[in-house]
């Protein structure tokens, strides 16, 4: 390959691992390895990683139809290297796949035969909490939040919150429902919760969803508050490693940074 193709081709692999806003240790160690293999050198490697992080998200797809192949079969190496191949990468995949004229069967395929051959044989990530287990603890909160006391609350969101990774959408769709908790009027402080907690998670899936809370108006209703407009721009703030205060200056400054950055940043990723 021509050295601008090869570089691209690290480009669309690290802007791929980044569709859940961060790098984890295991896809870094997969970019490195691809870079070697490519005859790119660490330092290298690491500055695009930089670039990449701090600029446009998008993947450029090769017009060449036989690098457009070896791409689709990078990225799903790079998808199954943490043993845990997310519908979003799928679905990545899957019209990546269409473009350059792959069957959609065959890239569920070529998926299936990476996580075995990476020791997979469920094609599940282990660590991965069970979907009926989740679901009883999102039930378990709307059914109980207004009866908790405050310390109870706090554990059982921390309870959530504690699966990480795997909370984050779950989360996010407690954050875009119109549903409330058993009993009460609206679900604003339960969501004013779940945003602090998203900014601590630091997931960049959230940033879209949050700001959009932050952007709902400065009205107190049943859908939108200060309290909750504040968090989320806070949280916002700390995903993104700035310092949005839990205030109404810190709501200003994420409005502003939506319109000026964020949005070019991380429309790509909403769910």
């Amino acid at each position: 390959m021509p050295t601008s193709d090869i570089d691209q081709t690290l480009r669309n692999v690290i802007v791929f691992t980044l569709a859940d806003g961060v790098i984890h240790d295991v896809e870094r160690q997969y970019i490195h390895q691809l870079g070697k293999q490519l005859d790119i050198s660490p330092d290298e490697i690491d500055t695009t990683i930089e670039d990449v992080e701090s600029g446009k998200k998008s993947i450029t797809v090769p017009s060449d139809n036989t690098e457009a192949q070896r791409l689709v079969h990078y990225l799903v190496q790079a998808a199954a290297v943490d043993h845990d191949v997310s519908q979003r990468e799928r679905l990545v995949l899957a019209k990546l796949a269409e473009r350059v004229g792959i069957e959609e069967s065959t890239v569920t395929a070529l998926i299936e035969e990476e996580l075995r051959a990476l020791g997979n044989d469920s094609l599940e990530n282990p660590d991965a909490p069970d979907d009926g287990v989740l679901e009883s603890q999102i039930e378990e909160i709307y059914a109980n939040f207004t009866e908790w006391d405050e310390a109870t609350r706090v554990a059982k969101l921390d309870e959530l919150a504690g699966l990480g990774r795997y909370a984050v959408v779950p989360m996010l769709r407690i954050i875009e429902s119109y549903r409330n908790p058993d009993g009460a009027s609206s679900a604003l402080e339960l969501k004013t919760m779940l945003a602090e907690r998203l900014g601590k998670l630091g997931d960049a899936r959230a940033v879209y969803y949050l700001t959009q809370q932050v952007n709902l108006g400065d009205s107190d209703d049943e859908i939108s508050n200060f309290a909750l407009r504040a968090a989320s721009a806070q949280a916002v703030g700390a995903i993104i490693r700035e310092p949005f205060a839990c205030d109404q200056d810190g709501i200003e400054a994420a409005r502003n940074w939506w319109i000026q950055t964020g949005r070019a940043q991380h429309d790509h990723l909403v769910i």
